[in-house]
């Protein structure tokens, strides 16, 4: 590719853009719902799971529930970033 673009490069960086921003709105809205939903769930009814299993399995509950917190705390930061990216163009 050259350094220099033609007008029709930039209308099909134009065009992919504007297909990816419409189905990243439904991307970004499904999955805030989803990490509201899981954050909910192990703050409210996961509490009281986990309180009622003993030993190992408790300690497994806690250490998994953690480890999905992260992960969807990572999925969050990412449509978070993508969401102010698209803004900007």
């Amino acid at each position: 590719m050259s350094l220099h673009s033609s007008k029709s490069d930039n209308m099909v960086v134009l065009v992919e853009h504007e297909v990816f921003a419409a189905s990243f709105k439904e991307l970004y809205i499904y999955g805030i719902k989803l990490i509201n939903e899981a954050s909910d769930y192990f703050s409210g009814e996961g509490t009281g799971i986990v309180g009622s299993l003993e030993g190992e399995a408790a300690d497994f509950y806690s250490s998994e529930a953690k480890n999905l917190n992260y992960r969807l705390m990572q999925a969050a930061s990412w449509l978070l970033l993508e969401r102010a990216t698209m803004s900007r163009i």
